[in-house]
C-alpha cells in the first residue's frame, strides 16, 4: 500500500506511542491504555487490574494510520449551558450528556423512536425481540429532544435521523418528521432496513412528509451475503425497494453496508457499482466496519476486527485502484473551509472536528468527456486547500470578536461629555459592522484566488466546489452532495477500542429523554450502544408482555411473511 506524503501531512519514521485513555471490557473501569506500533501494525493495549491485558489491532497498515494524525482540528464546543452533564464525576466516557470535556458539537443526532424490529439480524444494537422489551420515548419525549437539539449554541443541530430497532414501525414517524421540518431542521433522515419501502403507497406517504433522506441498510449484491448478515435472502427485496423509491420521487438514498471480516468484505466493490448504476437516487455509500460486542476471546477478537485502513484496501482491489488509498481523506480535512463558510456567510455551522480516526471519505463526480466517475482528488489538491483553509481560518480566529473599534471610540466620547447620545452608539456599532464585512470580504478574495492554484483541472467537480466556495445558502451548499456519490466509511468504537480522546471528539449523537432526571442527553454514538443504552432504557422499557398485543404481532407478524417471501438460495 502506497500513501501520499505532504509537507503539511507527513508520515514520521518513527515508532507510533501515545498514552491513551480507554475502558476495561469486562467491568468499563476508566483504564490507562497506549497506542503503540508492532509487529508492522498499530495496537490498543490496556491492562485492568482485576480481569488482566486486552490488545486490539487499530490498524493494520501503520503509515496510514499515522498520515492520518495531521489532519486533527479543533471542534466547535457547545457551550457550557447548554451541556446536560454540568459536573465531571466519572471521567470520560461516564458522564456522558453531553459534559464539560466534549470538544465538539454534533453534526447529527439520532433518536431512537422504537426498538421493535422486523428483522432478526444476529448483530444488532437494540432488538426487541431479543431483549424482550419494547424500549419507545413518547411523542412529546421526541418533541422535546429536537427543541433541545435546536436550542444548541453556538452551532445549532440542524440535522436529525429517526432510527431504532425499525423506525417504520412507529405509526407517529409521518409525524415526528413533519414536526422536525417544522422546528426548523435543514435535513431530516431516516436510519431503516427499507423492508416497509417494498409497499409503493408505504413509500408516497413517507416522500409525501417531506423526507429528504434514507440512510438503507444494504449489505451486498449476492443472495450468500444477505443470509449471512440478516439470516435469509433479502437481495431481490432490496432491488425492488431501490425500484419503489425511485418512483415515489426520492433522490437521496445512502447505502449503508455493514462489513465484517470474511462475510462481506468481498462486497465492497460490487456495493459501490451498484450505487454508480442507481446514481439517480443514490448519493453516498457509508461503509461501517462491524462493531464488536461482549466476550470475545483474543484470537478471535484478531481474526473478526476489521479498520478502516483494511477496508480501503479491499476497496482499491475491488475497484481495480479507481479508488486507491491516496483519494482518501479523514473527515475532519472539510473542518477549515466549513469553518470559513459559516464565518463568512449566514449558512448555519456544521462542525467536523471529530477525530481522524473516526472516519474518511472521498467523492466522486461525473466526468463530462468520458461519462465515467472520477474523483475529486483528480480536480483539486486536497492536503493543499486544507492548508489554505487552516491558515485563513487560523488568522480569521485571531481576529474574531475584535471588531469593536468605532462603538468603543463612541462610547468613550460619551463618557468625556458625561452624556448618552443613542445614536453615537449606534454609528459606532454601524461602523464596526461595515469594517467586519470589508474584512471578511478581503479574507475571502485572498482565500478565494489561492484555492484557485489548487486546481488540477476544469469540469464538474470544480463546478461543485464552486457552489460550497461562491453562494451563501444551506441548499447551495448542500447541492454539492447531489452533484457527487460519497464512498465513506465511519468506523465506531467498541469495548476493546474505545479511547477517550476519540469519544469526546465524537460528532454523532444519539439524543435521548432520559427519565431518571427528565433531561435531554446527548450521549456519543460509541460510548451510547457500548456503555449507557441498557441504563438509559431501563428507564423506559415495558416488558412484551405488558405492550398491546395487536403491535406485537405486526412485528411478528411482518417478520414471518418477510422470511417466507424472501427468495431462498438454491443448493446442490
Amino acid at each position: 500500500m502506497s500513501y501520499l506524503s505532504y509537507k503539511t501531512a507527513e508520515i514520521s519514521s518513527e515508532k507510533y506511542y501515545k498514552e491513551v485513555t480507554s475502558v476495561c471490557p469486562e467491568c468499563i473501569k476508566v483504564i490507562p491504555a497506549i497506542i503503540e506500533e508492532s509487529e508492522g501494525k498499530i495496537w490498543l493495549k490496556k491492562k485492568c487490574p482485576e480481569h488482566g491485558e486486552y490488545k486490539d489491532i487499530l490498524s493494520q497498515h501503520p503509515d496510514y494510520y499515522k498520515w492520518s494524525q495531521n489532519f486533527l482540528v479543533e471542534g466547535v464546543a457547545i457551550d457550557q449551558d447548554k451541556r446536560c452533564m454540568p459536573d465531571t464525576e466519572k471521567g470520560c466516557p461516564w458522564d456522558c450528556g453531553t459534559c464539560q470535556r466534549h470538544k465538539t458539537t454534533p453534526i447529527l443526532s439520532l433518536i431512537d423512536i422504537t426498538n421493535k424490529c422486523n428483522l432478526r439480524c444476529p448483530i444488532c444494537f437494540a432488538n426487541a425481540a431479543v431483549t424482550g422489551n419494547v424500549v419507545e420515548p413518547t411523542f412529546e419525549e421526541v418533541v422535546k429532544i429536537m427543541k433541545h437539539l435546536r436550542s444548541l449554541t453556538p452551532y445549532s443541530n440542524i440535522a436529525v435521523s429517526f432510527s431504532g430497532g425499525e423506525p417504520t414501525l412507529r405509526s407517529e414517524l409521518p409525524d415526528m418528521i413533519r414536526k422536525a421540518y417544522e422546528l426548523g431542521f435543514l435535513q431530516v433522515m431516516l436510519i431503516t432496513n427499507g423492508i416497509k419501502f417494498k409497499n409503493l403507497d408505504y413509500c408516497k406517504e413517507i416522500k409525501e412528509t417531506g423526507l429528504q433522506t434514507i440512510y438503507m441498510q444494504f449489505d451486498g449484491t449476492t443472495p450468500e451475503t444477505w443470509e449471512q448478515t440478516r439470516g435469509f435472502n433479502l437481495w431481490p427485496i432490496k432491488q425492488r425497494i431501490i425500484k419503489n423509491l425511485r418512483i415515489a420521487g426520492f433522490d437521496s438514498v445512502v447505502l449503508v453496508p455493514t462489513i465484517a471480516r470474511g462475510v462481506s468484505d468481498h462486497e465492497v466493490g460490487n456495493i459501490i457499482q451498484f450505487a454508480i448504476d442507481n446514481i439517480d437516487i443514490v448519493r453516498a455509500v457509508n461503509f461501517q466496519p462491524v462493531s464488536l460486542c461482549g466476550r470475545i476471546p483474543a484470537d478471535k477478537l484478531a481474526e473478526m476486527r476489521i479498520n478502516i485502513s483494511d477496508l480501503i484496501h479491499k476497496i482499491d482491489i475491488q475497484t481495480n485502484h479507481v479508488l486507491n488509498p491516496n483519494v482518501w481523506y479523514p473527515v475532519p480535512v472539510i473542518a477549515p473551509m466549513a469553518n470559513l463558510i459559516t464565518w463568512y456567510t449566514d449558512v448555519p455551522g456544521v462542525d467536523f472536528g471529530c477525530s481522524p480516526e473516526c472516519g474518511f471519505a472521498t467523492f466522486m463526480v461525473l466526468n463530462d468527456k468520458t461519462g465515467e466517475l472520477d474523483c475529486i482528488t483528480d480536480y483539486l489538491d486536497i492536503p493543499e486547500l486544507f492548508r489554505l483553509s487552516n491558515k485563513y481560518w487560523d488568522e480569521v480566529c485571531k481576529r474574531k470578536g475584535k471588531f469593536h473599534r468605532f462603538e468603543t471610540i463612541t462610547g468613550g466620547i460619551n463618557e468625556i461629555f458625561n452624556s448618552s447620545i443613542p445614536f453615537l452608539k449606534d454609528i459606532g456599532k454601524g461602523l464596526d459592522g461595515l469594517h467586519e464585512r470589508a474584512y471578511k470580504r478581503y479574507v475571502m478574495a485572498r482565500y478565494f484566488l489561492e484555492v484557485l492554484g489548487t486546481i488540477k483541472k476544469t469540469g464538474r467537480g470544480i463546478q461543485s466546489v464552486s457552489k460550497i466556495l461562491l453562494r451563501t445558502k444551506w441548499e447551495d451548499v448542500a447541492s454539492f452532495m447531489y452533484d457527487t456519490l460519497m464512498v465513506s466509511c465511519m468506523h465506531f468504537q467498541d469495548l476493546y477500542s474505545m479511547r477517550t480522546t476519540r469519544t469526546e471528539r465524537c460528532i454523532i449523537h444519539y439524543a435521548v429523554y432520559d427519565r431518571r432526571d427528565n433531561t435531554v442527553k446527548q450521549i456519543p454514538f460509541c460510548t451510547y450502544n457500548s456503555i449507557h443504552r441498557p441504563l438509559i432504557e431501563a428507564a423506559i422499557k415495558v416488558p412484551i408482555s405488558q405492550v398491546d398485543e395487536g403491535e406485537i404481532l405486526t412485528m411478528e407478524k411482518e417478520y414471518k411473511a418477510l422470511e417466507k417471501e424472501a427468495t431462498p438460495i438454491a443448493r446442490d
